[in-house]
């Protein structure tokens, strides 16, 4: 599969929203596996980089939302 900019972007903003709503929750058990089943219709390659790309941006830290990603998803929702 190519690189699909809409999905990769798609992918992002789903990933920031969830660990958004997971904060205001203040649950902490999002793990690897969990974001695999979370988000089964994209492939673990998918999730793994958009995971490595987000904590890059500094939107995420380890798995959770840092204000940065906060200010990030606001800007979509």
């Amino acid at each position: 599969m190519g690189f699909n900019k809409d999905r990769f972007l798609a992918l992002n903003i789903e990933i920031l929203k969830f660990m958004l709503n997971e904060a205001f929750q203040k649950r902490k058990h999002v793990k690897w596996d969990f974001l695999y089943r979370e988000f089964s219709e994209y492939s673990k390659e998918e999730i793994d980089f958009s995971i490595r790309y987000l904590k890059d941006k500094g939107y995420l830290i380890d798995f959770e939302i840092t204000a940065k990603g906060v200010d990030e998803v606001l800007k979509w929702i």
